[in-house]
C-alpha cells in the first residue's frame, strides 16, 4: 500500500505557547523511540529521509507516516503522554540475507558430504562440480 500523504511545514506557524516535552528513550540507525507529552495535538516530525520501510507506532499501535517537505517523516500525536517509535525494517533485505545464509549452509553441507563420502567420485565426475557450486553460491 503506497502512502502518498504529504504535508508542508511553515516554521513561522509553530506555536511557542504550547507545553510539549520530548524524551529520547532509544536511538539507533534503524529506530527512534521517544516519550512525548503535550497539552495539544500536533505533528511529531522526524528529520529522517522518508522511505516506505519505516513504520511508526504510538503506544504500540501502528500509525500512518506523512511525508514532510517531500523528504522527512511525521506522525500525528494527540494530546497527552505517549511512547512513539519509528522503526526501519527492510523486508526484502532481510529475506535476501536469510536466503544467502541458507545457501551457504547448503554449500557447506555439500562440501562436507563430498569430503566424507566422496560423492564426486561416486558419480564419476570431477571436482569441477564443487567449484561450479562454489561460484554459484558466492554472489
Amino acid at each position: 500500500k503506497k502512502n502518498d500523504s504529504k504535508m508542508l511545514v511553515d516554521t513561522n506557524s509553530i506555536n511557542n505557547k504550547s507545553h510539549q516535552n520530548l524524551k529520547i528513550i532509544n536511538f539507533s540507525n534503524n529506530s527512534l523511540m521517544v516519550e512525548v507529552s503535550s497539552d495539544t495535538s500536533y505533528y511529531l516530525i522526524f528529520l529522517q529521509n522518508y522511505y516506505s520501510y519505516w513504520k511508526a507506532t504510538i503506544n504500540e499501535e501502528l500509525q500512518p507516516i506523512l511525508k514532510v517537505n517531500d523528504t522527512f517523516m511525521a506522525t500525528k500525536i494527540k494530546k497527552g503522554k505517549h511512547t512513539v517509535k519509528f522503526s526501519f525494517y527492510p523486508k526484502k533485505i532481510v529475506y535476501a540475507a536469510y536466503f544467502s545464509i541458507a545457501s551457504w549452509i547448503l554449500f557447506i553441507v555439500i562440501l562436507i558430504f563430498e569430503k566424507t563420502l566422496g560423492i564426486v567420485k561416486y558419480y564419476k565426475t570431477d571436482k569441477k562440480i564443487i567449484r561450479a557450486l562454489a561460484a554459484l553460491f558466492t554472489f
